[in-house]
């Protein structure tokens, strides 16, 4: 799950599945594409703020959501990717709060 909260001109986006070391999955990877993307577009937001709940930052890919996409008969476009690639597109400064692991 990602939690998103603006306060002031910065948003906050936590990666908050500490139960898995906040192992990124497929929707999530989305959710932090999409989140990066809109605030990008937004004149209020003046930076992002990206960190992780539990202690952990990330403890990457989520294996599991990892093997079900590699034996997918119809696979999508790597949401992964896609997350790279909005934040190679983001003209609003990011800023990563890396705490415990950080894998991936």
């Amino acid at each position: 799950m990602i939690d998103a909260q603006q306060s002031g001109g910065v948003l906050h986006l936590v990666i908050n599945r500490p139960e898995k070391k906040n192992a990124l999955t497929r929707s999530m990877y989305d959710a932090l594409a999409e989140a990066v993307t809109k605030a990008n577009q937004d004149t209020e937001v003046s930076a992002i703020v990206l960190s992780g709940a539990g202690g952990v930052f990330t403890a990457g890919n989520d294996l599991d959501d990892f093997r079900a996409r590699a034996t997918d008969a119809n696979p999508k476009p790597s949401a992964g990717l896609a997350f790279i690639e909005a934040l190679m597109d983001c003209d609003t400064p990011v800023i990563v709060a890396v705490e415990g692991l950080a894998i991936g």
